[in-house]
């Protein structure tokens, strides 16, 4: 009967251990609800091979692109909240689709626990380079005299390259016209192709002999190019765009999840180790993670901004 008792009492204590240690074999699945290979890709997929590294967990991309987001987004929505699928959203989805769309397939504050922001990224307004233009002022010139007759790539209806080019247009006046494709990637190979005469985009990989660079978007010049002005600096006073980007889980994951998984994406994304290898890519990101009360602010915070934007520039939301 000893023998026996101590069995169970050993029991008891390992059983919990066990059961609550269960979860981590499981693979963490990321959805990313943009191409493999494309620029948004790029942070989620070098972060998952870290964290599976660093913790033993195996982290996965799952990528679901389409609908601007709106597919990937609906998938992590309706997830289990055990911990087991996150999400690597942006500005786009959270903030800016309320503001363009009638109505959203998922909650973009109901739906989701923020985890922690990753990185902030303004764009670069850029032409092909037969394009007679070198500066914002020279393009505004040109739009003015062939009114309707420019175009600009986006990422579809809603997507931050097609509310910037609005943003532009109605604090300039001028009529440039929006052209869809799936993503900033093959807008980006159109410009440089000759097809559209410009396009916002974040990351020029390279590519800068190949395109104009006229401007950035955001509220400073970027590390990455500061011989380029900002569209407020080239005359539009008060014109400032920059998307984000970072990490949510499913409505009703536990806060203890939550913060654990806002504890290790916060160190792999701001060690050197990280840094270094996006370099190494090609890419180049301003750092910026966040609590998950602080995330929760900003998305709270910017969906009426960017209402209040969509508004001015006279945008009609759509289904």
């Amino acid at each position: 009967m000893k023998l026996v008792r101590s069995l169970l009492i050993a029991l008891s204590v390992v059983a919990p251990q066990h059961l609550s240690a269960q979860p981590n074999a499981v693979p963490v699945t990321i959805i990313v609800p943009y191409p493999a290979g494309s620029t948004a890709d790029v942070l989620p997929r070098l972060a998952a091979q870290i964290l599976t590294e660093e913790t033993g967990r195996v982290y996965i991309i799952d990528n679901k692109p389409g609908a601007t987001q709106t597919i990937g987004m609906r998938a992590a929505a309706s997830a289990k909240p055990d911990g087991n699928t996150i999400l690597f959203a942006s500005a786009t989805s959270l903030v800016m689709a309320p503001a363009i769309k009638k109505a959203l397939p998922y909650d973009p504050i109901g739906d989701f626990e923020p985890i922690t922001l990753t990185n902030i990224a303004p764009l670069y307004l850029i032409a092909r380079r037969d394009l007679p233009v070198k500066s914002i002022s020279d393009l505004l010139d040109l739009a003015r005299k062939q009114p309707g007759k420019l175009t600009y790539g986006t990422g579809g209806y809603g997507s931050i390259a097609h509310l910037a080019g609005e943003l532009l247009k109605s604090r300039s006046g001028i009529d440039i016209v929006p052209v869809p494709y799936t993503g900033a990637g093959p807008a980006l190979r159109d410009v440089i192709g000759g097809h559209i005469d410009m396009t916002f985009t974040g990351s020029l990989q390279g590519m800068t002999e190949q395109v104009r660079v006229l401007a950035t978007t955001g509220a400073t010049r970027t590390e990455a190019m500061p011989l380029i002005p900002t569209v407020a600096e080239s005359g539009l006073d008060g014109f400032e765009v920059a998307s984000w980007f970072g990490f949510l889980a499913p409505a009703g994951t536990s806060e203890d999840i939550v913060h654990a998984f806002a504890r290790d994406i916060g160190r792999v994304v701001t060690s050197q180790e990280f840094r270094q290898r996006m370099e190494s890519s090609g890419n180049e990101v301003e750092i910026k993670t966040s609590t998950p009360a602080e995330f929760r602010a900003l998305i709270v915070g910017q969906i009426p901004l960017w209402k209040s934007i969509v508004k001015a520039a006279n945008i009609l939301p759509v289904d």
